[in-house]
This record gives C-alpha cells, sequence and structure tokens, in this order.
C-alpha cells in the first residue's frame, strides 16, 4: 500500500502469472475506492471488492469500502499493466480535525 493506494505487484509493469493476494482495510473503511489505472485480462485475472469481480479495463469507480479484505488474482497466462486502487473520502465524511482546530474550540 502506498498512501492511501494499493497497486497490483510489479505496477506499473506487468504483474505475474498465478498471482494472489488479500488486502484489508483497516483506515481506509467507509470511503470510496476507485481505480486510477486499470489493465487486466479480462476472462481470468480479477480483482474482487465488496464481492464484486473486477477485470479488463473496468475497475472500481467510488465504492463505498466496507470492512471485508478485497482480493486480487491471476491466473497461469496471458498478464497485462496491473491496476492501481484508490481511497478517498466520500462527500459526506468530514475530513479528521487538524490538532489546531481542536486545540482553538472549533471543533
Amino acid at each position: 500500500m502506498i498512501g492511501a493506494c494499493v497497486r497490483s505487484p510489479n505496477y506499473p509493469s506487468d504483474y505475474g502469472d498465478s498471482q494472489s493476494c488479500t488486502i484489508t482495510p483497516s483506515l481506509a473503511v467507509g470511503q470510496l475506492l476507485s481505480a486510477t489505472a486499470f489493465s487486466t485480462e479480462s476472462c481470468c485475472d480479477k480483482l474482487i471488492v465488496n464481492g464484486v469481480a473486477y477485470s479488463g479495463s473496468s475497475g472500481p469507480s467510488n465504492v463505498v469500502l466496507g470492512s471485508n479484505a478485497f482480493e486480487w488474482t491471476s491466473d497461469s497466462s496471458v498478464t497485462g499493466a496491473g491496476w492501481e486502487v484508490c481511497a478517498s473520502l466520500s462527500p459526506s465524511q468530514p475530513p479528521p480535525a487538524t490538532p489546531e482546530a481542536r486545540d482553538s474550540g472549533l471543533v
């Protein structure tokens, strides 16, 4: 994980054959997850978020991230450039208070 983003292994170069990993969102629960880049083998290499499989050139867009882990799997043949997905605050979710705001009594 890089900041609020997660990338497929070796991104932006091609990911490998027969990969799998589980990503557990701890700090990003309730935030919106969107792909900034997405290129996988359509039939067989999938990113699964909230039970929905994404592949090909269609990654998640503004998906509310639950507390369940999401998963990446690739098969043993064709690979692609992979993906990057990033979490951001939803419009109804206020940003965390800064120490200055808490100290001034504004929060």
